[in-house]
């Protein structure tokens, strides 16, 4: 049995659900503008706490895995370059460890310092 593919899988999600995703957009650039530092995890918290009408629970048909949460952030800062300086990454699970990400813990932010990481 092979692993799950979470990064495909985030990416499925943001084009099944271009609504969804729009709003995740929306609230790292309100974020950007006020200048405010945010982690995927953050961002996706929140748009499950204000999106209108649930539209991140399974009723609402938006349903969002939490092991998607690292691929949006990185997706969302390739598409809009001006959100990197502001989004705190750490090494994903299944990224390979470099020498720019090598905490020792996947998944597990150990310094206040953010890691470094390639997209």
């Amino acid at each position: 049995m092979s692993a799950p593919n979470y990064r495909a899988e985030a990416l499925a999600w943001i084009r099944a659900h271009p609504d969804a995703w729009q709003l995740l957009v929306e609230l790292a650039l309100i974020r950007v503008r006020m200048g405010r530092r945010f982690s995927p995890k953050s961002l996706v918290e929140r748009a499950r706490w204000d999106a209108p009408n649930n539209l991140f629970t399974p009723a609402g048909g938006y349903k969002l895995n939490n092991n998607h949460t690292a691929y949006l952030g990185r997706e969302l800062a390739r598409q809009f370059p001006e959100t990197r300086a502001f989004i705190s990454f750490r090494r994903a699970g299944d990224e390979p460890v470099t020498a720019s990400n090598d905490d020792g813990h996947a998944g597990r932010v150990t310094s206040v310092t953010a890691h470094r990481v390639d997209l």
